[in-house]
């Protein structure tokens, strides 16, 4: 491998890594859709290309919201339950967690759940079949 071509596997990984904060995911989600919409996505063009791989990396880690139903739950309880520790050691320092890690709020997760499947889940597959609709099946396993 060539030093640009190290340089440029970096810069994918980054690239990559840095996707899966859903704080950029809006910002990506947005550009993306008004290419798309407007009719003038190209996969050969490298900014298409980037944002595609960065909401592709949402999908990634968004997956166990489309895998079947009894996979979904078991998956929510394993990751709530460490929100909840964070929680509960968030609370022992002083600090009042948000209500997505709050224990005591455990009776609102599956309207948080429904809130991130329609508000997250759902806009990102449909994006992502949008770009590639082989993978639909994503999108409507999700639904």
């Amino acid at each position: 491998m060539t030093s640009n071509e190290y340089k440029q596997a970096l810069s994918l990984i980054k690239h990559c890594i840095l996707a899966t904060d859903l704080a950029l995911f809006f910002t990506n989600k947005a550009e993306l859709n008004k290419i798309v919409d407007s009719g003038t996505y190209d996969i050969k063009d490298e900014h298409h290309r980037r944002l595609t791989q960065a909401i592709l990396m949402t999908g990634c880690d968004l997956i166990a919201s489309a895998k079947p139903w009894y996979i979904q739950t078991e998956t929510v309880k394993v990751i709530f339950e460490e929100f909840y520790e964070q929680g509960d050691a968030e609370r022992m320092s002083g600090r009042e967690p948000i209500p997505m890690m709050d224990r005591n709020k455990a009776h609102e997760l599956p309207q948080m759940q429904v809130g991130f499947m329609r508000g997250i889940c759902l806009p990102c597959y449909d994006l992502i079949a949008k770009v590639i609709p082989e993978a639909a099946f994503l999108r409507d396993q999700c639904e």
